[in-house]
């Protein structure tokens, strides 16, 4: 069922296959402050505190919400797909999930990474052995910058990595080693979904710590703009299959510089729906949705076409 979206139903309703970001860390030796100083100022907070608390205060728009429904498909395979991807957690399909949106909780722990947050939501998984809590934040109040952080917390162990984590602290904090710098990867993951300056590969930053010792978290950065729908379908990332409709505006508004016909864009809009269900027949035919997944993820889709085509016309 390959449902379009024409260009009129948005009216009256108001490749780069370059692999080149790799899911595992990569080292980028010109990934200096200077020059990501954009990057930095744009999506980073100016040190990472492992402990803030946030009220429940965060706005909220028409892009956050439709956003939000990606993460909360009824298909929960693609959140577990998506989340082992990244996190190499090795969750089955047979686990429970719950979750909590941003307006159900008072208070709940911000992510690390994003400096101006303007939705989250809090998803549960648990199996027979483990129990993570990822919280998922937008960042949106730009549309030529839009950033998802997801954090994962590992209740399940979460006293033992206090312990080991304390340890090393006190390790590198020692006489011996009092010149030495401790680097730790982050269980956050930062998705650039679009930006319009120069992202890094990884980026670190301080905790922001009264103790003498610096201690780097550093986190991994996925650019949404390399990967087209065949590289998300190979990676087991195609739960961001409706995100790769703000290459499509991207795309639009150089269309329309052009002085491109209308019925030019309408093909071009046709183009990305049929790719996008192409990969959707795939997934069917393997089992890994029904057809009622694919009707969700068009309809998703286009309402996040809707949601940014206003600021591309």
């Amino acid at each position: 069922m390959n449902k379009l979206v024409m260009l009129s139903d948005i009216r009256t309703e108001k490749k780069e296959s370059d692999l080149s970001v790799n899911i595992n860390f990569k080292d980028d030796s010109s990934n200096s402050v200077e020059e990501y100083l954009d990057f930095k100022n744009k999506f980073c907070k100016d040190y990472f505190d492992k402990d803030e608390i946030c009220d429940n205060k965060l706005s909220s728009n028409v892009l956050d919400e439709v956003i939000n429904k990606i993460f909360l498909l009824n298909n929960k395979k693609l959140f577990i797909d998506f989340v082992n991807e990244i996190f190499g957690d090795c969750l089955g399909t047979n686990c429970k999930i719950s979750h909590i949106d941003n307006g159900k909780s008072r208070k709940v722990i911000r992510g690390k990474i994003l400096k101006n947050p303007s939705c989250y939501i809090n998803i549960f998984v648990e199996d027979e052995y483990r129990s993570f809590e990822y919280s998922i934040q937008f960042q949106t109040e730009d549309y030529e910058n839009i950033a998802i952080e997801i954090t994962k917390n590992n209740k399940s162990a979460k006293i033992v990595n206090i312990i080991n984590l304390e340890e090393k602290k006190r390790y590198y904090r020692s006489d011996d080693m009092k010149d030495d710098l401790l680097s730790k990867d982050l269980d956050s993951y930062l998705i650039i979904v679009n930006s319009n300056m120069r992202v890094p590969d990884s980026y670190e930053l301080r905790e922001d710590d009264d103790n003498s010792c610096d201690i780097l978290y550093r986190f991994n950065i996925l650019k949404g703009w390399k990967y087209d729908f065949k590289d998300l379908y190979e990676n087991n990332l195609y739960l961001l299959f409706p995100l790769k409709i703000f290459d499509l505006k991207k795309h639009i508004v150089y269309m329309k510089n052009l002085k491109s016909p209308n019925e030019i864009i309408e093909k071009e809009i046709s183009r990305f729906f049929n790719e996008m269900n192409k990969y959707l027949n795939i997934m069917k035919e393997k089992n890994i949705i029904e057809y009622k997944d694919i009707y969700e993820y068009n309809i998703i889709s286009k309402q996040l076409l809707r949601a940014v085509y206003s600021s591309a016309v």
